[in-house]
């Protein structure tokens, strides 16, 4: 699959203000079909063929991919609240349908976007949560467009479950190094803070390191747990 994170995080803090007038009702209960993504509090009924993905938080198959964030402590009307069509018109993203719904009683969209890739995208929430489930596929590929609403449509969150962003991270940190605790994890982000601020993605003390800064090659470093220790002592040392 060849969905960039530039292309996801391009569109996936985009939402709306306008919107149709008639809403979808979109009611799921936990199913035998339903497989949990972890980290997350999401369970979604995977089209065949789709695997848990290495490279995101969510699943894929060979062309298409629905890539899943939650952002904890983010009230959905200030996820959504400042933007709108012309938002996405001005980044060069082709607006083909905006719906207004509700998932399981909470308030939410679903998009229809066009880019070097088609996507399709839930998202809803309430006062302390907002949930994004980003669907890309290639954009004339009708069929593939389909598969992805509709596993969006089976989104079902368990809000009392228990995650540990940890059980699919690819390095492990020994903290009594530094002074950061673990704050959030975003799309392929483990957010430190020393402050427990109320968001470290937009506080000059917040410190982020992605999985693509990790080294894949076992020369550059022997031991993968002191590597990120180092980059978060040098954060923390920076701040």
């Amino acid at each position: 699959m060849k969905v960039t994170i530039t292309i996801i995080l391009n569109i996936v803090f985009l939402s709306i203000v306008s919107c149709q007038k008639n809403q979808i009702e979109i009611t799921n209960q936990l199913t035998n079909n339903h497989i949990n993504i972890p980290p997350t509090k999401i369970s979604i009924i995977p089209p065949e063929g789709f695997v848990n993905s290495t490279k995101f938080i969510g699943i894929e198959n060979e062309e298409s991919g629905i890539n899943i964030m939650e952002i904890d402590g983010a009230p959905f009307e200030n996820s959504t609240r400042d933007l709108n069509r012309e938002t996405f018109e001005s980044q060069g993203i082709n607006v083909k349908r905006i719906e207004k719904v509700k998932v399981n009683e909470l308030s939410g969209y679903i998009l229809e976007l066009e880019q070097e890739y088609g996507s399709t995208q839930l998202i809803f929430g309430d006062s302390t949560y907002t949930v994004m489930l980003i669907g890309s596929y290639p954009k004339l590929n009708k069929k593939a467009k389909e598969i992805i609403e509709n596993c969006l449509k089976t989104a079902y969150l368990n809000k009392d479950q228990k995650t540990n962003p940890f059980d699919v991270a690819k390095f492990d940190i020994d903290l009594s190094k530094t002074n950061l605790e673990f704050y959030q994890y975003g799309a392929n982000q483990y957010i430190y803070n020393s402050d427990k601020l109320e968001s470290a993605y937009n506080h000059p003390k917040g410190a982020t390191l992605t999985i693509s800064q990790i080294p894949n090659d076992p020369t550059v470093t022997n031991n993968i747990k002191d590597y990120t220790t180092g980059i978060y002592l040098k954060m923390a040392n920076e701040m």
